[in-house]
């Protein structure tokens, strides 16, 4: 197979052939000598895409000209001290990212933490994705994936001590060629200077030597001498973007492809009987129908070929366990759990009940919230070549190791074969956690001898999602004679999301070498612990992590588990139950009669972090000034993935529809490596929170998911965003996360507002008043 440029050309080619033109863009594959390991266990990708130079790499914030080269086609020469850099004798800095881009920033924050211990000018260093291998493990997980707000914070360390070994050990060598003590000599820009004699040599000059010098004790620099973090800095990835010419996973072409549609059973869980293959087979284009275990797939030439053939498909389906499902009758069914039966204790503090015997005033609530589709801009895809016992996929996936471990399982080939080749990710909101479509694309391309790109509708994506929860949460809480909180319960009834998941993270820790059948038993035992014995801290996060005063308080948790599919979400758990928590605050605030900002402040006096983020956000917010008539506010705030955040939004309410007017946030994320992207990450976040609070929801009468499109599962239009400002708290803290914590407080916000409106709490969302279509 020789793959060459043409082979990846854009689906946007107007606007990448342009780019071709004015810059010299090259975006391909490159060809290596296939298999083996890097010194430090990092597996070599044959076919790798990279984001360097000639596929998608940069260097001053555009794309340049040379051949296309992966982290692992390394030379002779060059200087790999660890698996994240080398400098070649050509003075390139290369930097391996090992974790994906899905429109975070990653790319650009984590080259700049590069940068500033290598002491290179940021625009200099070129980056090409990681492939999939255990140097690249999330600390916080111990497996490679890219979640959980956790990229800049599990990076921190790591990229900077790897970049200040580089440094040091090109110091060394540079010494050694100047023939003096290692601490006159200075490295800086990409150049290392005797201070007594000014003479200079560049990295790449002593690449060969620094290659053989002893790794040496380092010290990272301290945030007064930064020059490149804590600073603005452009978006590495703008350029690629806005042309059209960065490879997405939906982009991706290899010679012979062909193109998979889906079309998947028509209810939840359901699979397929049987089904007129020879009428489907004698289509334009068709080349082959494969039935999968809940689906059924035309292969043609051509992706449009397969969705117009699948109008003549006909298939008889086994409507599966979940044929009766309604999800309204489902969650009514949790609000009655919720409110009658006992769950497992997931916090305790104090007596909550003989702390509401001495309440004056009792106020309960049920609060609820369906089932989320996170309609990633780019519906879900892979193409996979099984071939000779080898495979090559290449796929937009927030789990590379969990895509090798998939095939590997399909397949029986050894993951050393295995290659995994990460791609733009159109994205991710925790949706690309799951391996259904690198699983469809294995299970295709090996039955029909070819590569296949599988490429879902937006209808099949929407429909097939393994989706948030839907839940309800029972809370109750007692207020004393002076306003006072005297204890507080919550009971939140839900599915929990690792059961489903752990059959994707328990084979991902286990070593390689460990049977297929021993990795499924562990899923399996994992998974009924979740359900039986252990709590889920998923399904009860942001409010068994509540950071209020309360003396007396519990938290209880009740798994159900009707079968639906669900997924981490953005902000996961933290996603509804802060809408719970920080509403029913808000009732007993107004019950209190005391202001809802207030309120907060005086319980969040023992933690000063998420009480100063509180204080700024109303601040900035004005909360104290009165609102121009028509106008009116709430505030919410939270802790989130170690993040402190608060929103407040002002909105009105005209001719019965809600309009969202401001909303104003401040973030406390530690140190702040770029702040332009913490902003786009908060701004991004509250928006997407919004589209939810506003439109979103999944229902599913008799199993079947009713919404398909965005015409009928909307999100935020232009027209509608509101305008947002993003306060960032000054921090000596190590970063946390920023990608998540902007969704939690804007629902409970925007409620809160809409209460101070219409006099009316809404307890259920998406929020929709009374006189508002249901």
């Amino acid at each position: 197979m020789n793959p060459d440029d043409s082979t990846l050309r854009s689906r946007r080619e107007f606007l990448a052939e342009s780019a071709l033109i004015g810059t010299g863009l090259v975006v391909g594959f490159h060809l290596s000598d296939g298999g083996g390991r890097t010194a430090l266990g990092a597996e070599r990708a044959p076919f790798g895409f990279g984001l360097g130079p000639g596929s998608s790499q940069f260097r001053a914030g555009r794309v340049s000209q040379t051949s296309g080269k992966t982290f692992s086609d390394a030379s002779a020469n060059a200087f790999t001290p660890n698996a994240w850099i080398r400098i070649t004798e050509d003075n390139a800095v290369i930097f391996a990212l090992d974790r994906v881009e899905m429109g975070q920033g990653t790319l650009t924050s984590h080259a700049m933490m590069v940068a500033e211990e290598l002491e290179v000018d940021p625009t200099k260093v070129e980056v090409v994705f990681a492939s999939a291998g255990a140097p690249y493990n999330n600390a916080s997980y111990g497996m490679q994936i890219t979640g959980g707000s956790t990229s800049v914070a599990t990076s921190w360390m790591v990229l900077r001590r790897a970049a200040a070994t580089a440094r040091e050990r090109l110091r060394s060598a540079a010494a050694s060629r100047f023939g003096v003590p290692v601490w006159e000599v200075l490295a800086a820009d990409g150049t290392l200077t005797h201070v007594r004699t000014g003479r200079v040599l560049r990295y790449g000059e002593v690449a060969s030597l620094a290659a053989t010098v002893r790794e040496p004790h380092v010290e990272l620099k301290q945030p007064e001498a930064f020059k490149v973090l804590g600073k603005p800095f452009p978006r590495f990835d703008n350029t690629v973007k806005t042309t059209g010419a960065a490879v997405f996973g939906i982009d991706v072409k290899v010679p012979g492809m062909l193109s998979a549609f889906v079309v998947h059973a028509p209810t939840l869980g359901g699979s397929p009987i049987s089904m007129n293959e020879d009428e489907v087979r004698r289509q334009p284009g068709v080349q082959h129908v494969v039935m999968l275990a809940n689906a059924v797939a035309i292969v043609a030439t051509y992706w449009h070929q397969a969705k117009k053939a699948a109008d003549a498909l006909r298939v008889e389906w086994d409507a599966g366990p979940l044929a009766n499902l309604d999800s309204d009758a489902l969650v009514a069914g949790y609000v009655n759990i919720a409110r009658t039966r006992t769950g497992k204790k997931v916090r305790a503090e104090g007596d909550w009940q003989r702390g509401l015997s001495k309440a004056k005033d009792v106020l309960e609530a049920v609060y609820t919230a369906p089932y989320l589709s996170h309609l990633t801009m780019e519906p879900q895809n892979c193409t996979a070549h099984v071939q000779n016992g080898r495979i090559d996929i290449w796929v937009p996936t927030q789990q590379p190791q969990a895509t090798r471990e998939t095939a590997a399982r399909i397949t029986g080939i050894p993951h050393e074969h295995i290659y995994v080749h990460q791609t733009y990710l159109g994205g991710g909101f925790g949706r690309r956690f799951g391996q259904d479509f690198v699983e469809e694309a294995v299970r295709i391309s090996r039955a029909v001898g070819a590569p296949v790109k599988v490429l879902w509708s937006r209808e099949e994506d929407t429909r097939n999602d393994p989706y948030r929860p839907a839940s309800a949460t029972y809370l109750k809480a007692g207020l004393d004679s002076n306003g006072n909180v005297t204890g507080f319960f919550a009971r939140v009834v839900g599915q929990s999301i690792l059961s489903q998941m752990v059959k994707d993270f328990v084979p991902n820790v286990l070593p390689k070498w460990v049977p297929f059948a021993v990795k499924t038993a562990g899923s399996d035992v994992a998974r009924a612990l979740f359900e039986k014995i252990l709590v889920d801290e998923q399904s009860v996060e942001g409010l068994s992590t509540f950071r209020y005063a309360f003396p007396h308080a519990r938290v209880e948790y009740v798994h159900q588990e009707p079968g639906v599919p669900v997924g981490f979400w953005r902000s996961v758990g933290n996603s509804q139950n802060v809408f719970m928590l920080e509403c029913f605050v808000d009732e007993l605030a107004h019950a209190a009669g005391k202001d809802p900002y207030l309120f907060r402040r005086d319980l969040l006096s023992n933690h000063p972090r998420l009480q100063a983020v509180l204080t700024l956000a109303a601040e900035k917010a004005e909360w104290t000034k009165p609102m121009p008539p028509g106008r009116f506010r709430g505030i919410a705030a939270a802790e989130c993935f170690k993040s402190f955040i608060a929103e407040v939004v002002e909105c009105s309410v005209v001719a019965g529809k809600i309009v969202v007017h401001r909303v104003v946030a401040a973030v406390d994320c530690g140190f702040v490596v770029n702040p332009d992207v913490v902003n786009a990450q908060v701004q991004g976040a509250i928006i997407f929170a919004l589209s939810a609070a506003l439109k979103g929801g999944i229902t599913v009468k008799g199993g079947r998911v009713q919404q398909s499109n965005f015409h009928d599962q909307e999100v935020v239009r232009i027209s509608d965003c509101p305008l947002i400002e993003v306060h960032v708290m000054p921090s000596g803290e190590e970063p946390t996360g920023i990608g998540e914590p902007g969704v939690p407080p804007l629902a409970p916000a925007l409620a809160n507002a809409l209460f101070q409106a219409t006099g009316q709490r809404l307890r259920k969302l998406p929020l929709t008043l009374p006189s508002m279509p249901q």
